[in-house]
């Protein structure tokens, strides 16, 4: 990862704590109320060892029956055996009561996060250049904005818990140091050993989270091969390379995750054996060297059973924040990049009344790559409420010049003039809002042909998606059994192509367009599909401007303009 591990840190809980810092300071709170709750019960235990029996020289040594007595004094009660018992269990309803209403504020500080963190992906790719995004791998967009953070999601729980656990342990401390100061401090000492030890497995478990990163990218990577190529891969039986592909990335992952889970046993059994030592040393350092009281001792014996469980449970977490940073970083590293690459459409002309008399290309410059342009000093003018097709072998840029007409792309030398407005001035929204676009593969959605036609227009009427669908060559609808109805599939794998492709122009169409785009529509259709789509276009002749990129010179024959690249 490009920045520093504690920068990525901070940044990774500054966050967390942003996206909702009423609960975070509510959760907090809940936490100091269970902290002092746990404090009153301990301070409960003082009346109860005196009502035991603890001999009074004792009781006078002890800083605890001190402040017990004090207390007692200043408020002028003295405690029974019942009513020490009844407020040591009203404290402890109140600590359960508190502990559920922290665990449903952290359950939402969780959920608001990732439901933020991937709004804010979704939406920023959503308002990309479409240079830019179709750069990226798509596993590399879906894994980040899927998969990664909802691992985030899971750590998020680790940071509230350390809040809570830090509170708590620091106060354990303190009462701790109150008791006895030397005791404290020998013990704080004995930790740090185990804190140099821990930085090595802090370091195998961020190290792990990297691998396990792009692991789950790979893993991605292979599933949406697969269904991609589904019929492909079947057609040519090569299922056991996808098998067996995703059976090495799921093994590979298995063993990241053991590894992990390797490197937080050990460091529990570390602690582990670590405290006990520590607890050895101190108890003869108490008896022997300070002489402490013996209802201090184990009162501190008391703290020390909850201090040793806090401190361990926070390395645990602060381990799994490690593990998961590398895909906190990489989730905003992509978050980072594709809000530098958006699309600029405030403060920018709008586009409403057009007479759209004129579209031109005025000595445009476009390159993927410097030293290999696609245009040069590129001049034409679209004929507007006239068909234009565009000509050209492969790779001279007919698809990257409809780009450039929508918006898509921007070209680095030159302008293109709607109106005499330059493209690049006016809101793209508006200008898009005019077009009608139809690709090769047309894109239909898993649902009816009703719901595919409303996607262009949602308030559509039946009687207009009936004069769209005529339009478009597309009454074999009328005479499908569910009719609009139908379920067409996944990409409308239920319809020939040529019904996926009428279907995709009558939807276009009932956008109401003012320009239509078919961008190579027709090459994969049969000849009787392709002359009923012809035909349907050339109803359209006169009404709206029509760009036609068609490798069949049949297409060509009856076009106002051919545009030669």
């Amino acid at each position: 990862m490009k920045r520093d591990r504690q920068g990525q840190l901070i940044d990774y809980i500054t966050s967390v704590i942003k996206s909702n810092p009423l609960k975070v300071l509510l959760s907090v709170s809940c936490t100091l109320l269970a902290g002092l709750s746990t404090g009153g019960s301990l301070f409960m235990l003082l009346p109860l060892l005196e009502l035991a029996g603890i001999p009074q020289n004792q009781a006078n040594q002890s800083r605890a029956f001190e402040l017990a007595n004090s207390v007692s004094q200043s408020l002028g009660f003295s405690f029974t055996l019942y009513t020490s018992l009844a407020v040591y269990i009203c404290l402890a309803v109140f600590q359960a009561m508190v502990g559920y209403v922290r665990s449903i504020i952290d359950t939402q500080i969780v959920q608001t996060y990732k439901q933020w963190l991937r709004n804010e992906l979704f939406s920023a790719i959503m308002h990309a250049e479409w240079g830019f995004i179709k750069g990226k791998k798509n596993t590399h967009l879906f894994n980040n904005l899927i998969g990664e953070i909802s691992n985030i999601g899971y750590a998020i729980t680790a940071i509230v818990t350390s809040f809570s656990t830090l509170i708590l342990f620091f106060g354990y401390l303190s009462a701790s140091f109150y008791l006895s100061f030397g005791m404290t401090l020998i013990a704080s000492l004995c930790f740090l050993p185990l804190l140099l030890v821990q930085r090595h497995f802090n370091n195998k478990a961020y190290k792990t989270g990297e691998i396990m990163y792009w692991r789950h990218e790979s893993l991605f990577g292979t599933v949406l091969d697969f269904i991609n190529s589904f019929k492909l891969a079947k057609s040519h039986s090569f299922q056991h390379r996808y098998l067996s592909a995703f059976k090495q990335i799921t093994a590979q992952t298995v063993q990241d995750e053991r590894a992990y889970a390797q490197t937080t046993a050990m460091t529990d059994a570390l602690y582990q054996i670590g405290t006990t030592l520590m607890i050895c040393v101190v108890l003869v350092c108490a008896i022997l060297l300070i002489s402490i009281p013996p209802v201090d001792l184990l009162l501190m014996t008391y703290i020390a059973a909850r201090l040793i469980p806090n401190f361990s449970s926070i390395v645990r977490n602060y381990q799994y924040l490690l593990n998961t940073l590398p895909a906190y970083e990489g989730v905003m590293t992509l978050l980072r990049e594709v809000q530098k690459h958006q699309e600029i459409n405030t403060h920018k002309q709008p586009l409403t009344n057009v007479p759209l008399q004129a579209i031109r290309f005025e000595n445009v410059g476009f390159y993927y790559e410097p030293d290999k342009p696609i245009f040069e000093h590129f001049t034409c003018e679209i004929l507007i409420n006239k068909t234009t097709s565009i000509i050209g072998v492969s790779g001279r840029g007919k698809t990257t010049l409809l780009e450039l007409l929508l918006g898509l792309l921007k070209p680095q030398v030159g302008q293109i003039c709607i109106d005499n407005v330059d493209l690049a001035q006016l809101n793209l929204d508006d200008w898009r809002s005019l077009i009608a676009y139809i690709p090769q593969e047309c894109f239909l959605f898993n649902a009816t042909i009703r719901q595919n036609l409303l996607w262009a227009k949602p308030n559509a009427t039946d009687n207009e998606l009936k004069v769209a669908l005529c339009s478009a060559a597309g009454e074999f609808v009328f005479d499908l059994p569910d009719s609009l109805e139908t379920v067409v599939g996944d990409q409308g794998i239920r319809l020939s192509g040529g019904e996926r492709q009428r279907l995709a122009l009558a939807r276009a169409l009932l956008r109401g367009p003012r320009i239509l785009i078919l961008d190579e529509a027709t090459n994969a259709l049969d000849t009787y599909n392709e002359r009923l789509i012809k035909i349907a276009i050339d109803k359209l002749k006169g009404t709206i401007t029509i760009l036609i990129i068609a490798h069949n010179s049949y297409f060509h024959e009856s076009t106002d303009k051919k545009l030669v690249l």
